[in-house]
């Protein structure tokens, strides 16, 4: 596929854009536009599948193969396992509450706080 693009392409040369009876405008660098063609590929997909022909590939038996399957189930006697109770896991709380005694906070009022004097 082909797909059409714009590019800059760097022209030589100077130009003059606008001429008055005081000044003149001249371009150095031009540039002007140009299509090209650039070329895309796509991919498409067929729809047929190509078949490739396998040689038949066969296991072979071998002897270290076999297993042998036991139908009676293995029986494990475990002893009981049970938590015995030690006497230093038991703690003894007893919900008796002191009675603290707290001073009385009252604020005072000092001497230095009767000196300041706000300036107006």
């Amino acid at each position: 596929m082909w797909i059409p693009e714009w590019i800059k392409v760097h022209v030589p040369g100077s130009k003059t854009l606008e001429k008055g009876h005081d000044y003149e405008i001249i371009a150095h660098d031009l540039w002007k536009k140009k299509l090209i063609w650039k070329p895309k590929y796509k991919k498409y997909w067929k729809t047929v599948q190509k078949q490739i022909w396998v040689p038949s590939k066969k296991l072979e038996w071998k002897q270290e193969f076999k297993q042998v399957w036991y139908t009676k189930k293995v029986q494990i006697w475990v002893p009981s396992k049970k938590l015995k109770w030690k006497e230093a896991w038991v703690q003894t709380v007893k919900p008796s509450k002191k009675l603290v005694w707290v001073p009385d906070k009252k604020l005072v009022w000092r001497e230095a706080w009767k000196q300041i004097q706000v300036n107006e």
